[in-house]
This record gives C-alpha cells, structure tokens and sequence, in this order.
C-alpha cells in the first residue's frame, strides 16, 4: 500500500534525504572492511592496468608531439 503524503518539497527532501544519506554511510562504512578484503586483488590488478594504460596514453602523446 502507497500512500503519498502531500509534504513540502524541502522539508521532505530535508528529512528523508538526510536519513537515507545517513543510512547510505552506515551501510558503506559496514561494508568498507568487507569490501576490501574482497577487492584487494582487484583493485591492486585494475591500478595495475590503469598505470599501464596511463603510461601508454603518456607515451602515444609524447610520440604525437615530437
């Protein structure tokens, strides 16, 4: 059952926007640890491609200024 409640568009966005913001941070600070655990090899492996990538973009611009 959906039931819209006639608000005022700034209280309402004030107060359920600031809950749903706290909630957010809550459930990413819980999942920060977890989330790192799980990601560490990722992370390291997508840093990895991105520095060589980076490094590839670097050294095809310095081809195309000489």
């Amino acid at each position: 059952m959906k039931t819209k409640h006639i608000v005022p568009r700034r209280t309402y966005l004030t107060t359920n926007g600031t809950r749903s913001l706290l909630r957010l941070a809550k459930l990413a600070l819980m999942a920060i640890p977890t989330g790192l655990k799980m990601y560490s090899r990722r992370l390291q492996l997508s840093l990895k491609s991105l520095k060589e990538l980076v490094a590839l973009y670097n050294a095809t611009r310095i081809w195309k200024n000489i």
